[in-house]
This record gives C-alpha cells, sequence and structure tokens, in this order.
C-alpha cells in the first residue's frame, strides 16, 4: 500500500495524476449538474455577499490564502448557513484522511462540510475545500509506483 502525507508532501500534479490514473479533461459530469442549476430570474444576491464578490472581483487576485478564506469563503458559509444540527456541520482546519486506490492519503483541510459525531469528530464527508502549494523542490513519486 501507498501512503501520501500531502502536509510532507507539496504536491507534484504529474505524480499525483499518474499514480491515480487521472486524464485532464473537461468532461466532468458532477460540475456540469451543478453549472446547470437554474436560478429564478428575480433572485438577488444577499448584500453582504454582492459586497463580498465585488470586493473579489477587485482584489482578489492580490489575496494570498488567508485573506481569501477571511474576506471571501467564510462570508459564503456565514451567509448560506449549511449546518443542520446533528447532520450537517462546518470544520476548520480538521485532519482528513481515506484510502483511495489502496493509497492512504492524509491532509488537514481548510474548511469541510461533514455528518458531526461529537464537537470536534466527523464522518460522512459531504465538501471539503484544500488549498495546495506549490513546493521550493517538488518530491516525485518513483516511476516505478506512478
Amino acid at each position: 500500500m501507498q501512503f501520501f502525507d500531502v502536509k510532507k508532501i507539496r504536491y507534484d500534479l504529474d505524480a499525483i495524476l499518474g499514480h491515480f490514473g487521472i486524464q485532464m479533461g473537461t468532461d466532468c459530469p458532477e460540475l456540469q449538474r451543478l453549472l446547470d442549476v437554474s436560478i429564478a430570474s428575480d433572485y438577488s444576491l444577499p448584500p453582504l455577499l454582492f459586497e463580498k464578490s465585488h470586493k473579489l472581483k477587485m482584489e482578489g487576485m492580490l489575496w494570498n490564502e488567508e485573506e481569501l478564506k477571511m474576506h471571501f469563503i467564510s462570508a459564503v458559509f456565514l451567509l448560506t448557513d449549511v449546518e443542520v444540527p446533528q447532520k450537517i456541520k462546518l470544520f476548520y482546519e480538521r485532519s482528513l484522511s481515506a484510502v483511495v486506490q489502496d493509497t492512504t492519503l492524509n491532509v488537514v483541510v481548510d474548511a469541510m462540510l461533514a455528518k458531526p459525531i461529537a464537537l470536534t469528530l466527523h464522518k460522512n464527508l459531504i465538501f471539503f475545500c484544500k488549498s495546495s502549494k506549490k513546493a521550493k523542490k517538488l518530491l516525485t513519486m518513483p516511476k516505478d509506483k506512478c
């Protein structure tokens, strides 16, 4: 079994794509279903979200990761009010691990929606957001493992 600790191995996109046999492409049915959702023509964004989206358009390219999370992503979660007691909870900076194609993946995610088990424990992941930074020196998997 292969083991990736994403905190320690700054990502090498080629190694990850090769290891999991992922092909780059534009055909993503799940994303297309989200994009195909129709919104009522008279719908308008809540004022705070409209203000945050305008600020994102004007300054977003200059923000670092923390500024993006604090200025925009946190506001989206706040305004959408996604939490449902004992069913869906928003967690920040929590560990997430899984076995995917016989490879154990460990990461600390920026934010995730999951079913709470207790105050800080979760199961049944619904959504997660993890930013990745390129390392100064990329570590790659041995060619025989890709």
